[in-house]
């Protein structure tokens, strides 16, 4: 199972308001774990769980320049948004 599911569940379970967005799967299966779909759009954090090729074209929607992004599969290499937060290091 996904790191991604049980991070989601995670957030879930404390409260914390947060969507879904994941280019390979329909908001249908999105919801079926009971979380709620998001569309790309600007966002204050961005949680990267996976490191689908779309996500470089989606980013351009995602990341403004205030957003935080957590970088869990080390995907950004160079800064994108306020700051990049990833596995083991800190881009500024």
């Amino acid at each position: 199972e996904s790191p991604a599911l049980a991070f989601c569940e995670l957030l879930k379970q404390q409260n914390v308001p947060f969507t879904v967005f994941d280019p390979m799967l329909s908001d249908a299966i999105i919801k079926r774990y009971n979380f709620a779909p998001g569309k790309p759009a600007a966002v204050d954090i961005l949680v990267v769980a996976t490191d689908h090729s779309r996500l470089s074209e989606d980013a351009k929607k995602l990341i403004h320049s205030s957003t935080i992004v957590i970088d869990g599969r080390n995907v950004f290499i160079q800064k994108k948004g306020k700051v990049v937060i990833g596995v083991g290091r800190k881009i500024q």
